[in-house]
């Protein structure tokens, strides 16, 4: 998709949803949509857990889930729904975020640190 396509169809939506399957090779991932998520100033929800949803609850950038529970993922939706207040809140942390934390950032501050661990347990 080209990206002032994307730019457009972010800019119609609420949050972002990041649900990657429950592989041991996802629990280091981290999609480049999550990057436009937050470039675009929307919180993102996020499954299973790994480092995208460490990254995330680390910067407060929106609501994650331990699996891709229907029922979880529910309740967090009407939470936000009826609580303005908390969609509120994680809008403007993605915002207050977005300037300091870029691709770059994010990776130097969390991936270079994976990856040392990784090298020493070799």
């Amino acid at each position: 998709m080209p990206l002032n396509k994307l730019s457009e169809l972010l800019a119609t939506c609420h949050l972002g949803i990041c649900f990657l399957r429950e592989l041991p090779a996802m629990e280091n991932a981290f999609p480049a949509k999550v990057y436009d998520y937050i470039g675009a100033g929307l919180p993102v929800f996020a499954a299973p857990s790994g480092e995208l949803t460490k990254i995330l609850n680390d910067l407060k950038l929106g609501e994650t889930f331990a699996k891709v529970d229907p029922s979880s993922i529910a309740k967090a939706i009407v939470r936000i729904k009826v609580t303005p207040s908390v969609w509120s809140n994680m809008c403007a942390e993605v915002r207050n975020t977005r300037s300091i934390y870029g691709r770059r950032k994010i990776a130097n501050t969390y991936f270079t640190n994976q990856l040392a661990i990784q090298l020493n347990e070799s």
